[in-house]
This record gives structure tokens, sequence and C-alpha cells, in this order.
């Protein structure tokens, strides 16, 4: 005989089971999901929430970028981007929330200075 799982225990096969009746926009906002299930179910979560409260690797990010519309300053807040995934998607990315919230180099944001607002640009030419 096959153990139980606990009641009230949320996880990927209840998700699975009953993923038509399931508030995705609350399950997105408490759920961890395996990225896995975000592949299965891209089209379902809340992309802003996911992306608020876990960080992803820039692999999965490239992978999953056509979900990404309208999310783009929740992404540049909150995950830990590299200089080259910042470039590749420079007409994306929030440029403010680059600079606030990014590890980037000095010279990189001298570089890219004209994307910033005028008030924010000065600080770094």
């Amino acid at each position: 005989m096959e153990p139980k799982e606990p009641r009230g225990v949320l996880n990927d096969k209840f998700v699975m089971r009953f993923d038509r009746m399931l508030d995705w926009n609350l399950l997105s906002t408490h759920y961890d999901f395996s990225l896995d299930m975000l592949r299965m179910y891209q089209h379902r979560v809340n992309w802003a929430a996911v992306l608020k409260r876990t960080r992803f690797p820039e692999t999965f990010l490239r992978e999953m970028v056509v979900n990404f519309n309208g999310c783009w300053a929740t992404i540049s807040k909150y995950q830990n981007l590299s200089e080259a995934f910042i470039r590749d998607f420079s007409d994306s990315v929030d440029w403010e929330y680059i600079a606030l919230y990014q590890n980037v180099s000095g010279k990189f944001l001298t570089e890219n200075a004209h994307r910033l607002a005028p008030e924010e640009g000065r600080i770094y030419e």
C-alpha cells in the first residue's frame, strides 16, 4: 500500500490533477513551481507573481521569454541578470530598475546612459 500524502499539502500531483479548477493567480503567488511545471503550465501561471518570488537561471528566462509581456519591470528588479542578458534584451528591460537593482559595472551603465531617464543618465555620464 502506497503511503498517503498529508492532507492540505499542495504538490505537483495535485496541481496536475485539478489544474482546471485552481486559481492560477493565487497559485502563482504562493506555490513553488518546478521548472518543468512552469513549462507545462506556462500559459496559465501569473508570470509577474512567479518572477517576483523566485529567481531563475537566465537559460530558463530565455526559454520562457515569450511569456514575459508586461513583466520586464519585475524581471529587471527581482531577477539576477548578467550584463549579457541585459544587453540582449535592452529594448525590453526597465533601465531604471537595472540601474537600481542589478549588479552591473559603472562602465556598463555609462555605455547605456542614453537608455536611462535624463536625470538618472547624468549620474553615470
